[in-house]
């Protein structure tokens, strides 16, 4: 294959709330799509820097200023998914702006939602696929050790359905990115069938470099 035809990279996003698996598939996709021949790089947002932490400090009692803070922490890492990109290759990504998106936007009134979302789509690359884990919002929260019936249970349940109900909503209207994984399933075999579907769309990546 010419350096005229390579192909480019792809970015793939693993999206969901808390507890839904993500990183935990993100690893173990990048790791069997590695031993199957792929190159792959795996990010992950937020960072551990200052922004990062200072965003999840606000993010409580100022949404807004959490997600202004998530979207500078954002920032250095799309200028290499972009370097990343110009390269054979698949780019695996533990959340993206989605996640602002679905967090942050399912506190606010439509028209701030939508200012939010052209923001992040002015910062950020687009992923070309969303491996979005769906799922009961109460075995998430027993994956974290949370009681649905205490009092903190109960606060974070409630906020976990309004992101969910975004990440519905986020999926409706980009139906062409947005896959489906149901969470309740086996980890072995949302990894199968996210391998599969990766590799029956872009398999002249494998072993492109």
């Amino acid at each position: 294959m010419t350096a005229a035809h390579s192909p480019r990279g792809r970015l793939v996003a693993v999206e969901g709330i808390d507890g839904s698996g993500k990183s935990t598939l993100a690893r173990r996709l990048a790791a069997r799509l590695r031993e199957r021949g792929w190159p792959v790089t795996l990010v992950s947002e937020p960072s551990h820097g200052r922004l990062a932490g200072l965003a999840r400090a606000e993010a409580p009692s100022d949404p807004w200023a959490a997600a202004m803070l998530f979207t500078l922490d954002r920032i250095p890492l799309q200028d290499r998914v972009r370097k990343l990109l110009g390269t054979p290759g698949l780019v695996l990504s533990d959340r993206t702006f989605y996640s602002t998106l679905a967090y942050q936007g399912a506190l606010f009134p439509p028209p701030a939602r939508v200012a939010l979302r052209r923001l992040e789509e002015a910062v950020a690359v687009p992923p070309d696929l969303v491996l979005w884990l769906d799922g009961p919002v109460e075995l998430a929260l027993r994956r974290l050790g949370r009681r649905p019936g205490g009092a903190d249970g109960i606060e974070k349940e409630h906020f976990q359905q309004k992101v969910r109900r975004e990440y519905r909503r986020l999926a409706r209207e980009n139906p062409r990115t947005f896959v489906r994984l149901g969470f309740e399933r086996p980890l072995d075999a949302l990894l199968a069938e996210s391998v599969s579907l990766l590799e029956s769309r872009w398999s002249e990546l494998r072993r492109a470099r």
